[in-house]
């Protein structure tokens, strides 16, 4: 065997030095990629990230000046049956007669801003909308009528029997007595069931009736969410016709063809007390059409809705009537919920450049 020489041990020293420089040059590459990828992806995401945070916070900023923007009109523009109106000053005055007492116009003029849920762009990409509460069924004021009503809707039907109770036990609940009604319920009944006693005070909010007993489990959730929209915790005893749903309508016992004619009419003009009987059947009528209300209430619900799949920000708002020496405005409550594609089907420009942005 032929002995190797210093020479040849160099060179297979070389060889080998050469093949690790090699392993660890592509292990080096082979790591700077990955880290260059992961830095790459990282900064992506980064980007995105701050892109997205730019467009919630301009979604916020966008929704406090459109509700700035309506309060600030509610509180400072005329309002007639139809809704917000913007007449035109002449002479720093009204072109349109003014109610002395309440310092309304009442005719309709065609540019308001209607109470009655219409969707309208507001600045940004934010929508709104404004109810009047005399629009909405009131939680406070049900009748066993309605309440039947309510639950018919859902076809649900097959517990009459049991649906007589909610009448009573809701009354009771309102109530500021201790005197239990036949087939209500008052605090030894919540307590027999574990349940807090009733407030015996006015529901502040529809959902509230979720925690009157019994209403729960007779008055589906489903039906509730159906309706939510269309409650209210004023004591409202009737509605008002140029501001009402369907739905609203419906509960409050117009019939179907009585519906379609007070909303085929208030799309061109305001109902009054003159135009309804042409409206509504005899027997929906009492004293020529003093039992509904033609004028809004004060009590506005404002929907904010950010972009088509946001979020819908309610606010309950009642406002002081123009000569009032009191506060300008309350917020009664909030509530926060999720948008459904239905509810941007139609949206309304304004008309008013302050809510240009």
């Amino acid at each position: 065997m032929a002995k190797r020489t210093l020479r040849d041990g160099y060179k297979i020293m070389k060889n080998n030095h050469r093949g690790f420089v090699l392993i660890m040059t592509l292990t080096m590459i082979s790591v700077l990629f990955i880290a260059v990828s992961f830095f790459s992806k990282w900064i992506e995401n980064e980007v995105l990230f701050k892109n997205e945070r730019s467009e919630t916070y301009q979604q916020i900023i966008d929704k406090y000046n459109t509700l700035s923007t309506i309060i600030y009109m509610v509180s400072t523009r005329p309002t007639t049956y139809s809704g917000i109106a913007f007449p035109q000053r002449v002479d720093n005055s009204y072109p349109l007669p003014i109610d002395s007492e309440e310092n309304m116009i009442r005719n309709a003029m065609g540019n308001e801003l209607k109470l009655d849920d219409s969707l309208y762009q507001g600045i940004g990409s934010v929508l709104f909308s404004l109810q009047d509460d005399y629009g909405l069924i009131s939680v406070n004021e049900l009748t066993p009528k309605q309440i039947s009503k309510l639950l018919d809707n859902d076809s649900n039907s097959s517990i009459d029997n049991q649906q007589r109770r909610l009448y009573p036990i809701l009354r009771d609940y309102i109530d500021r007595d201790s005197h239990l009604r036949q087939d209500g319920a008052e605090s030894t009944q919540y307590l027999q069931k574990g349940i807090i006693p009733p407030a015996n005070h006015p529901l502040r909010t529809p959902e509230e009736l979720m925690k009157v007993l019994e209403w729960k489990q007779l008055f589906p959730e489903k039906t509730f969410q159906k309706y939510q929209g269309h409650l209210t915790s004023t004591p409202n005893v009737t509605i008002n016709l140029n501001t009402a749903s369907r739905e609203v309508m419906k509960i409050h016992g117009l019939s179907q063809q009585s519906i379609d004619k007070v909303i085929a009419f208030r799309q061109t003009q305001s109902i009054n007390i003159n135009t309804v009987q042409k409206l509504l059947a005899p027997t929906e009528l009492q004293n020529d059409g003093d039992n509904y209300l033609y004028f809004p209430s004060r009590s506005i619900r404002i929907s904010l809705l950010s972009g088509p799949t946001g979020q819908i920000d309610q606010l309950y708002f009642s406002f002081a009537w123009v000569n009032e020496q009191s506060q300008p405005w309350l917020i009664r409550y909030k509530k926060t919920s999720v948008s459904s594609p239905k509810n941007h089907e139609h949206v309304n420009p304004t008309g008013q450049t302050l809510f240009d942005k």
